[in-house]
Protein backbone atom coordinates (compact mmCIF):
# COMPACT_ATOMS: atom_id res chain seq x y z
CA UNK A 1 0.00 0.00 0.00
CA UNK A 2 1.44 3.77 -1.23
CA UNK A 3 0.53 6.41 0.03
CA UNK A 4 0.26 10.19 -1.52
CA UNK A 5 -0.28 13.23 -0.38
CA UNK A 6 -0.73 16.50 -2.94
CA UNK A 7 -2.31 20.00 -2.35
CA UNK A 8 -4.36 21.15 -5.35
CA UNK A 9 -5.25 24.60 -4.85
CA UNK A 10 -4.85 24.90 -1.07
CA UNK A 11 -6.81 21.36 -0.85
CA UNK A 12 -5.26 18.67 0.84
CA UNK A 13 -5.69 15.44 -0.69
CA UNK A 14 -4.29 12.27 0.48
CA UNK A 15 -4.81 9.30 -2.00
CA UNK A 16 -3.86 5.00 -1.34
CA UNK A 17 -3.29 2.83 -3.84
CA UNK A 18 -1.84 -0.96 -4.43
CA UNK A 19 0.41 -1.42 -7.00
CA UNK A 20 2.70 -3.87 -8.40
CA UNK A 21 5.89 -3.93 -6.80
CA UNK A 22 9.19 -4.22 -9.01
CA UNK A 23 11.93 -7.21 -8.12
CA UNK A 24 15.18 -6.14 -8.89
CA UNK A 25 17.97 -8.50 -9.11
CA UNK A 26 21.01 -5.96 -9.22
CA UNK A 27 24.72 -6.84 -10.31
CA UNK A 28 23.83 -8.77 -13.58
CA UNK A 29 27.36 -7.81 -15.09
CA UNK A 30 29.38 -10.11 -12.40
CA UNK A 31 29.62 -13.72 -12.86
CA UNK A 32 29.59 -14.31 -9.07
CA UNK A 33 26.28 -13.57 -8.23
CA UNK A 34 25.33 -15.43 -5.19
CA UNK A 35 21.43 -15.77 -6.38
CA UNK A 36 20.39 -17.12 -10.23
CA UNK A 37 18.32 -15.11 -12.44
CA UNK A 38 15.53 -18.00 -12.17
CA UNK A 39 15.89 -18.27 -8.46
CA UNK A 40 14.65 -14.68 -9.20
CA UNK A 41 12.05 -14.82 -11.35
CA UNK A 42 10.16 -17.70 -9.52
CA UNK A 43 10.00 -15.43 -6.25
CA UNK A 44 8.75 -12.59 -8.37
CA UNK A 45 6.20 -14.60 -9.70
CA UNK A 46 5.18 -16.65 -6.77
CA UNK A 47 4.36 -13.17 -5.28
CA UNK A 48 2.96 -11.46 -8.13
CA UNK A 49 5.63 -9.14 -8.63
CA UNK A 50 7.13 -7.67 -11.69
CA UNK A 51 10.86 -8.79 -12.13
CA UNK A 52 13.64 -7.05 -13.76
CA UNK A 53 17.74 -7.25 -13.65
CA UNK A 54 19.93 -4.85 -13.28
CA UNK A 55 23.35 -3.41 -13.97
CA UNK A 56 24.58 0.06 -12.69
CA UNK A 57 28.19 -1.28 -14.04
CA UNK A 58 27.12 -1.29 -17.26
CA UNK A 59 23.96 0.50 -17.73
CA UNK A 60 21.90 -2.54 -18.19
CA UNK A 61 18.09 -1.86 -17.43
CA UNK A 62 18.74 0.99 -14.86
CA UNK A 63 16.43 3.87 -17.31
CA UNK A 64 14.57 1.02 -18.09
CA UNK A 65 13.66 0.38 -14.12
CA UNK A 66 13.29 4.31 -13.86
CA UNK A 67 11.12 4.54 -16.37
CA UNK A 68 8.75 1.84 -15.43
CA UNK A 69 8.16 3.75 -11.95
CA UNK A 70 8.14 6.74 -14.03
CA UNK A 71 4.94 5.34 -15.69
CA UNK A 72 3.72 4.15 -12.87
CA UNK A 73 3.90 7.70 -10.98
CA UNK A 74 2.52 9.47 -14.17
CA UNK A 75 -0.52 7.06 -14.52
CA UNK A 76 -1.49 7.91 -10.69
CA UNK A 77 -1.03 11.77 -11.11
CA UNK A 78 -2.88 11.78 -14.36
CA UNK A 79 -6.29 9.96 -12.43
CA UNK A 80 -5.63 12.73 -9.54
CA UNK A 81 -5.87 15.22 -11.88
Amino acid sequence: MVSLCLRNNGVLAQFFWSKEVIFTGNKTDREDREIPTHVGEDFAQQHDMYFLETSAKEADNVERLFMEIAGELMQVIFFLF
